[in-house]
């Protein structure tokens, strides 16, 4: 009876070994394993891997179409000295795992990264209706009149 207090240990120590050494890869996503803050492989395909516990980490990064939203527009002020309400959205794929990770420096892309480089953009140019914006405008009131004089 002594005997299987022992062996229920090791039982139990032997399985958190190896369940702190697989993972599994998602179809959708990409991995990179970690070996002591170094990147050791990129793992595409999905499955079950096999990683050093301990020595070894594993990040995960979606392959899938990416978006981002703001909550709430962003109100910024022109070279013009006129308010503007931004309201934006950014889709984007990653396509090479290392290349991303190397470019965001490791961290994790938050929501404040990506409207601070459009600011610089708003703030230097002048905001300008599009082409024939006023022309169509005009030409749709002027049908609008019509419409209702005559009766449709």
């Amino acid at each position: 009876m002594r005997a299987i207090g022992p062996l229920v240990a090791a039982l139990i120590a032997v399985v958190l070994v190896i369940s702190g050494a697989l993972f599994t890869v998602d179809q959708r996503q990409n991995a990179l394993v970690f070996q002591l803050g170094e990147v050791k492989e990129i793992i595409t395909k999905p499955g079950l891997n096999f990683k050093w516990p301990l020595i070894q980490n594993v990040r995960f990064f979606d392959m899938r179409i990416l978006s981002y939203d703001d909550a709430e527009p962003l109100r910024f002020i022109t070279s013009e000295k006129k308010p503007v309400l931004v309201d934006s959205y950014v889709k984007w794929r990653i396509i090479d795992v290392r290349q991303f990770y190397v470019s965001v420096q490791g961290r994790r892309v938050s929501r404040g990264d990506a409207p601070a480089a459009d600011h610089f953009e708003l703030a230097a140019g002048r905001i300008r209706p599009p082409y024939g914006a006023r022309r169509r405008l005009r030409g749709a009131r002027r049908d609008h009149g019509r419409g209702a004089r005559e009766g449709r």
